[in-house]
């Protein structure tokens, strides 16, 4: 249906299947307007019953005297689409929805179509493009699979950066009966077999299809930060290795373990090393470095590994959460005589606390290292997962607690009781401090710092980066121009002259707009999450030469040129003194001296030593 440029309002009606649960609503523009706009128009709509009486909508909706229930229809430069989601109330048979342009005209035909979504109705992917994408939310996709085969799952996805969606796994026999997965995906208690689709990690899901299984059913759900789309139709693409080979490959790796190999399991809430993923929380770099200084690493990330990074090297492999239960089989009927340890990186579930009862039966020793507040996580939405009772317990259980920040070394001291918490910070990329070592130097800042520069270099969500207050800070000073790199910024966030969004890029992208900053923010919400967060770009910063102002976390006194506010007040007092501030050598010696033990190699033989040191 279309709506004419001299059309102010259009409205459809349509009757309702008995399966239908929401309605897609898809808004395509002929001409993409060339600037970001909100409220372009009102989507408006009516739900009735049989009889013909008005049931009241579901969800998130304004209220308007003249439409009746409505949702603003806003847009980004440069795209066709703008998709809503209308939950379809209970009784409800019909449905009419209008649509009415604000005063903010946009030229050309907008198309308006209207597609119904159920959990037992099929998505017709026919019309999805890139140009026309569907949300991840309401997807559903059956394929007919073949008992016992490996499979790739492609899925073409796109969206917000912070956006995550779950894929969940439906199993069914020839009789239509569902059969529980294999162990490479996580089961939710109430949504059953699931992987979680990111656009950092979108592109390949590994499936292994149970036996007796002749039908897999695919869904989508959203679960966090901003929406993901599909850009086409989930492909379902046999795989070149099966199930059952990639089960030899992980028993051929275990069973070729020497009694003598010293042997960690690192279990943790970072995501898995691979080619897609080119951010290395602590985790990753941990594993990375235990097994290049000879340690057999068996890494089990929050998601799944794809199937070609199962092996990084000799020394490492990576395993899905459900895959540790019948790996620690094998491992405890050998009969290994060298340092075993167990390390849990802040994802202390039920599943981790059997496996950490087990192995600490069979000799091994265990560790629990708090890198993130996950209780606060939760609190905000976030690691729906977490129990304090089971962090509590596997806490006080390990033989020895890593805390990555001085809050929550005293938090989990209180909790367990416990005083030998060992205070292990974060670090700088070793790569980074070798790639910045020219920006530490006057003669770098003559040529390149003169002006006043700030930037941020990271996470642009509004969970945690502190939107007012920056934005009040960088209006108060037009004369100081904002840089930010990064990705999550909320959409229709109006930008003053001075601050400009780069986008995401990698370290080595963004070194030559960092070569000019003169001030490194880390401007986030003075919450008691990030009370409790080493910030990994606070060492980043210090490797570029950066002085950084930030709010109040972790031990930030200790860095060097770093000034920690609270206040708006004091946010613009700070930032006046850094960019005013004119360093000599011994400002960047102090930053290179501090870089030669805050660097991921030398924190990372110091967990080494923590390691040999509990088998002393």
């Amino acid at each position: 249906m279309q709506l004419r440029t001299d059309e102010l309002t259009y409205q459809l009606t349509r009757e309702l299947g008995a399966q239908t649960t929401s309605l897609m609503v898809r808004l395509s523009f002929e001409v993409s307007p060339a600037e970001d706009a909100s409220k372009i128009g009102v989507l408006y709509f009516r739900f009735q019953d049989e009889y013909g009486r008005d049931v009241a909508p579901a969800g998130k909706f304004g209220l308007s005297q003249v439409y009746g229930p409505f949702r603003y229809v806003h847009h980004d430069a440069g795209i066709t689409d703008y998709v809503i989601d209308l939950p379809v109330p209970e009784g409800a048979t019909r449905c009419a929805i209008g649509l009415a342009r604000t005063r903010r005209r946009f030229a050309g035909e907008v198309n308006l179509t209207v597609l119904e979504q159920g959990p037992n109705l099929e998505t017709d992917f026919s019309t999805v493009s890139p140009q026309h994408p569907l949300p991840v939310e309401g997807m559903r996709k059956t394929f007919p699979v073949s008992p016992g085969n490996h499979y790739d799952l492609v899925i073409p996805v796109a969206g917000a950066a912070d956006g995550k969606s779950l894929l969940l796994f439906t199993f069914l026999d020839a009789n239509g009966e569902m059969i529980l997965p294999d162990e490479q995906l996580s089961i939710h208690p109430k949504l059953g077999p699931y992987q979680y689709l990111t656009v950092q990690q979108p592109s390949m899901v590994s499936v292994t299809i149970p036996e007796g299984c002749v039908e897999l059913i695919l869904r989508g759900q959203y679960w966090s930060g901003g929406e993901l789309r599909l850009e086409g139709a989930p492909e379902l693409v046999p795989g070149s290795q099966t199930g059952a080979a990639s089960d030899q490959t992980v028993a051929g790796w275990v069973d070729g373990l020497q009694d003598t190999d010293d042997v960690i399991i690192l279990h943790s809430t970072a995501g898995p090393i691979s080619s897609q993923n080119k951010l290395l929380l602590r985790s990753n770099r941990t594993a990375l470095q235990l097994a290049r200084h000879g340690w057999k690493v068996i890494y089990s990330p929050f998601t799944a590994p794809v199937r070609d990074d199962r092996l990084i090297g000799d020394n490492l492999l990576q395993l899905a959460p459900g895959e540790i239960p019948g790996v620690v089989d094998r491992l405890v009927a050998k009969d290994l005589r060298g340092r075993r340890v167990l390390h849990c990186s802040s994802f202390a579930d039920m599943a981790m606390l059997s496996v950490q009862n087990r192995l600490q039966n069979h000799g091994w020793k265990t560790i629990y290292e708090i890198r993130d507040d996950m209780e606060e996580f939760k609190r905000v939405g976030f690691s729906k997962w977490y129990s304090p009772a089971l962090e509590l317990r596997y806490a006080q259980q390990a033989e020895g607690i890593v805390a990555t920040s001085p809050r929550l070394r005293d938090k989990i001291s209180v909790v367990t009781g416990r005083s030998d918490v060992h205070y292990l910070p974060n670090a700088a990329p070793d790569e980074l401090v070798a790639a910045t070592a020219a920006m530490r130097s006057m003669a770098h800042w003559r040529e390149h710092r003169i002006r006043p520069l700030v930037g941020y270099l990271g996470h642009l969500t509004g969970s945690w980066f502190d939107w007012p207050k920056f934005l009040k800070v960088a209006r108060q000073h037009p004369d100081i121009d904002f840089e930010l790199i990064g990705h999550g910024m909320p959409k229709h966030t109006r930008l003053p002259m001075n601050v400009v969004n780069l986008g995401p890029m990698s370290h080595e992208d963004c070194l030559p707009h960092v070569a000019r900053w003169t001030v490194g923010l880390i401007p986030f919400i003075e919450s008691r999450l990030t009370y409790g967060v080493d910030p990994n770009k606070v060492y980043e910063y210090v490797a570029m030469g950066l002085r950084t102002v930030s709010a109040p976390m972790g031990d930030l006194e200790r860095i060097p040129g770093v000034a920690v506010y609270r206040s708006a007040e004091e946010f613009s007092a700070r930032l006046l003194d850094a960019v005013q501030f004119e360093p000599d050598e011994s400002f960047y010696s102090d930053c290179t001296e501090f870089l030669s033990t805050a660097n991921w190699s030398y924190r990372v033989s110091q967990v080494k030593g923590f390691l040999e040191g509990m088998y002393a």
